[in-house]
């Protein structure tokens, strides 16, 4: 068997055990819910009760921890996360402890973009918790039972779970799964709802998948700006056009909330192109003005349910050590002045300056390792530039 066919057998076989994980977890939360985990309870800290006595101050705290949290225990381009350090850290501590005043916060006391921040810091901050409150990190938030409708916090009061938080206020309390988060006319969480869906919020909202957005932090005074560069940067990594089939790969995200976007599939393209590269743009025109025969058709790409962490030191190390071992015999098997019987030049004339030269070029053009897959064992290799 060769090394590329075992290699694919493994990659089956994982993504074979991690469904049948994903299933086993979820079977019981079709017939028999759970209950919620409120995950704010316990001694409020009295020490601070001055200093965060009003909602904005207590807001303006958590913002700061999400700010360090992101900044220590986050990648840099904010789509993984190290949760095991999390857990243990000195930070998260403070935090969970700062996060049980909420319980006595008054969401009335902020303005509409106040709440917006406030909400979408609240949402990925509770992904977090969630997430890292289990004895064993799971490998998917699939894996969690009932995760978005059972991790919740206690804010002014009232229980909001993920899924209140995202589709109750953020959606305007639209359905989801067939379900309205508000069912009841007087249920008291209904006028902190948007009455208006701002459709770049699922770039914004981090789920813990590894086809989430990146984390951001959002305030009153950024938020506008920071969900229009999320949004920017989503659509322009995400969306693909094929001119000359006349297909237009959009994210899941699009199929799973389309009617955020726009009632028909013109209007959800037409949504997307605001945010758009000038490549999109021009290939996008390009197939509109070649589709006289045939419509653009519009597909979705699958979604990556793996838990968006960071992998182990050790895996890194492994990685990094494959990376430089496959650049190596690749260089050699491409480039033929690249071979292991290459010696140190004696004298440093011109023409071995420049053949030593040409190898360091060759090296830097390689394709890189961009993942490392823990549960296969093995880095994923993208060839591009």
């Amino acid at each position: 068997m060769s090394r590329a066919t075992s290699r694919q057998l493994r990659k089956t076989f994982s993504n074979l055990r991690f469904k049948a994980r994903v299933v086993v977890a979820q079977l019981p939360e079709l017939f028999v819910p759970g209950e919620r985990k409120v995950l704010n309870l316990g001694e409020i800290d009295q020490d601070d009760s001055e200093e965060l006595s009003n909602c904005l101050a207590l807001v303006s705290q958590l913002t700061k921890y999400m700010q360090w949290m992101k900044a220590e225990f986050m990648s840099d381009n904010g789509h993984c996360v190290d949760y095991r350090s999390l857990k243990d850290s000195t930070l998260f501590g403070q935090y969970t402890r700062a996060c049980r005043r909420l319980r006595e916060a008054d969401l009335s006391e902020l303005t509409d973009a106040e709440r917006k921040a406030f909400f979408l810091n609240v949402y990925n901050v509770l992904t977090l918790h969630g997430m890292v409150g289990h004895a064993r990190l799971p490998s998917s938030p699939l894996e969690v039972r009932g995760f978005w409708r059972r991790t919740c916090y206690d804010i002014g009061g009232l229980v909001y779970s993920l899924d209140d938080i995202e589709h109750g206020l953020l959606r305007g309390n639209r359905q989801h799964s067939g379900k309205v988060p508000f069912k009841k006319e007087d249920d008291p969480r209904r006028r902190f709802s948007h009455t208006v869906v701002d459709p770049r919020i699922h770039f914004a909202l981090v789920c813990g998948a590894k086809s989430c957005p990146a984390i951001s932090v959002f305030t009153a005074e950024n938020v506008e700006r920071a969900l229009d560069g999320a949004t920017k940067t989503y659509v322009q990594q995400e969306i693909s056009i094929n001119v000359y089939k006349h297909i237009i790969c959009l994210p899941r995200i699009f199929s799973w909330y389309g009617q955020d976007f726009g009632d028909t599939k013109e209007e959800i393209i037409q949504w997307c192109s605001q945010y758009m590269s000038k490549q999109q743009l021009f290939n996008l025109e390009l197939m509109n003005d070649m589709c006289f025969s045939s419509p653009i058709e519009m597909q979705f790409t699958d979604y990556n349910w793996r838990l968006n962490a960071l992998p182990p030191k050790q895996a890194m190390d492994d990685a990094e050590v494959y990376r430089r071992q496959r650049i190596q015999r690749q260089s050699t098997a491409t480039r033929p002045f690249i071979t292991s019987s290459i010696s140190a030049p004696t004298s440093f004339d011109e023409e071995s300056l420049s053949s030593h030269a040409a190898c360091a070029t060759s090296l830097q053009s390689c394709p890189q390792v961009a993942e490392y897959d823990a549960d296969d064992g093995f880095a994923q290799e993208y060839v591009g530039t």
